[in-house]
């Protein structure tokens, strides 16, 4: 009895601390199925970086209108602090033999837009 209980208030928890946009369940649901977030099977669009292949930020080479067409690309790259990088959102794909629910290939958005060019990764080498 005292193990149920602790493992329903231990659900209660997870389900009310773990937010999931709900533009992510909305997509995978689109084929009329609904997602259950007590099953194994997580969202594909919630699955972490190590198990998603993610396309390089657009290059909108500064042109804003063009940003606010597409609703995504970087105009500005880099910047001294956080505030300063901007952010966008880019495509990305569930690696295959990952098993997760929904659409495999979704846009993942908060990606910083920084460019690594040739210098950089031999300063970083030489420090």
């Amino acid at each position: 009895m005292v193990l149920l209980l602790l493992l329903q208030l231990n659900l209660f928890i997870l389900s009310s601390t773990v937010r999931v946009p709900e533009e992510c369940v909305k997509e995978a649901e689109a084929n009329g199925s609904t997602y259950n977030p007590l099953s194994p099977l997580v969202l594909c669009c919630m699955l972490p970086e190590e198990f998603i292949d993610c396309e390089k930020p657009v290059d909108l080479d500064g042109n804003e209108t063009a940003r606010e067409e597409l609703g995504y690309g970087c105009t500005k790259w880099g910047g001294e602090k956080y505030e300063d990088v901007q952010t966008t959102a880019v495509n990305c794909t569930a690696f295959s033999g990952i098993e997760c629910y929904g659409n495999r290939t979704f846009m993942r958005d908060g990606v910083p837009c920084i460019k690594y060019g040739f210098f950089a990764l031999f300063q970083l080498m030489g420090s």
